[in-house]
């Protein structure tokens, strides 16, 4: 269910400020509702909770209803980034990862992918819930309908029944108040319910309506909105509601009071000054919410690398966030470039205060260490890029060719990165040459103290780093143009593989048809 968009929402050439303000958007509507949800689940006795809990949706039945601020979420929304797909917030790019969707509605977020095909087979049981093959959705009403008829029942067809409610009302629902009965191909066994990656079907159905809301600015909006809504309460210090309980509380979409009415001048101010601090970059779970059998299999798919190449067709229905990595990266190289900064410092204060010696010279290994220093950090920075590049799991079918040359773009971009430090190298050994030659040499000809090699060393170590950062700079301008390529390929493979299933589908028709005439 994943989709692509090719679109960027940042504005070319705008300030930080600027590109927040662009393309502002409206309120909007919605079919989303927790309350029918929830007033269903109140009506559900012992063994129907059991029986939804056996099919992994347990977690679910405990969400308590609590209203959608609006005003919060268009903000959320108008700060969406389509290309990033993330909120671009003053402090950066805040995104919602599996992680999230695992600790805030409990459902199980790897498994088996959710895919809806143009060509998928139209199924008896789908006529059976009243749906055709010209149109394969159902209405909630007759859901409901359906609901109140089977009463304190519990068999299949009421798991099924309150699973499409469900779908329609809290997980997927859509603009039409309808559900597809496409996702019954997924239900057809309720041993296997459990082992499809809802969670993650959730995160793309999200990311679709958010894409689609930030480029056309559609008046109605579907998706999980209660799952953005948490989020925010979880990653940003911004007009949370009180806690209900305590952080022991599960899944986390319990824990928070509903939230304060505020008006919509309120949230964007707020968002304009917007600090790092009040920023959470990544939930961690806790020492109770690690014995969650989901949350472990989420953690060990992210610590372990998967050859989807070997597994017959299988996907693991997962996939990592490449680019929140690689942000943890550039703030670690931050950090350890601070320190590199400081040292320098030190060391330039040190060898000023120093006695000239007629056998050492300070200047030379303070400049040696820092460009030492700088390379191992490169060096490191490479490491960790190539890691993060091989850790990406979960590749969806549609998008295998695409994986594979975003993979081999990144590697090109490793090995220029690598050229690049080589050749910084060549440079600084050079200067080293001729601003360091013997000490008679030196005494003879310059007549200058140490400490002025020292200060002339920290220039070209520093104007080496400008060069470098500058550098790195095009690099990310090139990955930037990569990543629209692939994009675009994407949305040219989706757009092939719906004219595929239209011919297919077509061609169904036309056999029924056949078998009709035949028959009669």
């Amino acid at each position: 269910m994943r989709r692509s968009t090719r679109k960027s929402s940042m504005g070319v050439g705008l300030g930080a400020e600027e590109r927040l303000n662009s393309n502002q958007i409206g309120s909007f509507s919605t079919r989303f509702s927790l309350s029918s949800f929830v007033k269903r689940v109140e009506k559900l006795t012992d063994d129907q909770r059991n029986a939804l809990k056996k099919a992994g949706f347990g977690n679910l039945l405990l969400i308590p209803n609590q209203m959608l601020s609006k005003n919060l979420l268009v903000e959320l929304m108008e700060r969406w980034n389509s290309e990033e797909q993330g909120f671009m917030l003053l402090p950066g790019v805040v995104k919602v990862t599996l992680m999230d969707v695992a600790l805030i509605l409990g459902i199980r977020v790897v498994g088996d992918p959710i895919l809806l095909r143009e060509d998928e087979t139209f199924l008896d049981l789908e006529s059976e819930y009243g749906a055709a093959l010209w149109k394969r959705k159902i209405t909630l009403a007759s859901l409901e309908s359906r609901l109140d008829s089977l009463g304190e029942v519990v068999d299949e067809d009421f798991v099924r029944t309150f699973i499409l409610f469900m779908f329609g009302t809290l997980l997927f629902p859509d603009a039409s108040g309808k559900v597809d009965t496409r996702y019954l191909a997924f239900l057809k066994s309720l041993d296997d319910i459990g082992r499809f990656a809802w969670g993650a079907a959730v995160l793309d159905n999200i990311f679709m309506w958010l894409n689609k809301r930030k480029e056309s600015n559609v008046q109605y909006i579907g998706g999980c909105l209660i799952l953005l809504q948490i989020w925010s309460y979880e990653h940003i210090d911004l007009a949370r509601p009180e806690l209900i309980d305590s952080y022991l509380m599960f899944p986390r979409a319990r824990r928070w009071e509903n939230s304060r009415s505020h008006q919509r001048q309120y949230f964007t101010a707020k968002f304009r000054e917007l600090q790092n601090h009040q920023i959470t970059w990544q939930l961690q779970p806790t020492s109770e919410e690690l014995e969650i059998d989901f949350i472990n299999e989420l953690l060990e798919v992210e610590s372990s690398t998967i050859d989807n190449s070997s597994d017959g067709g299988s996907v693991i229905g997962v996939e990592l966030q490449l680019e929140s990595d690689l942000t943890n990266i550039s703030k670690i190289l931050v950090e350890k470039g601070e320190g590199i900064h400081l040292k320098q410092s030190t060391a330039s204060q040190d060898i000023a205060d120093a006695p000239i010696k007629a056998t050492e010279f300070p200047s030379t290994s303070c400049s040696s260490k820092l460009d030492k220093e700088i390379v191992e950090l490169s060096s490191q920075c490479q490491n960790t890029e190539k890691k993060t590049s091989g850790d990406v799991v979960g590749l969806h079918l549609e998008s295998d060719t695409t994986d594979t040359r975003k993979i081999q773009a990144q590697k090109g971009q490793e090995a220029n990165l690598k050229q690049l430090t080589k050749s910084q190298q060549i440079p600084e050994m050079q200067t080293k040459a001729v601003a360091y030659p013997t000490c008679n040499s030196e005494s003879k000809e310059c007549g200058e103290p140490s400490s002025s090699n020292c200060n002339d060393s920290e220039k070209v170590t520093s104007s080496n780093e400008d060069e470098l950062i500058k550098r790195n700079q095009i690099l990310e301008v090139e990955n930037m143009e990569l990543r629209k390529e692939i994009e675009a390929l994407k949305v040219e493979n989706r757009e092939l593989k719906m004219h595929i299933g239209s011919s297919n589908d077509l061609v169904t028709r036309l056999e029924r048809l056949l078998m009709d005439e035949s028959e009669t």
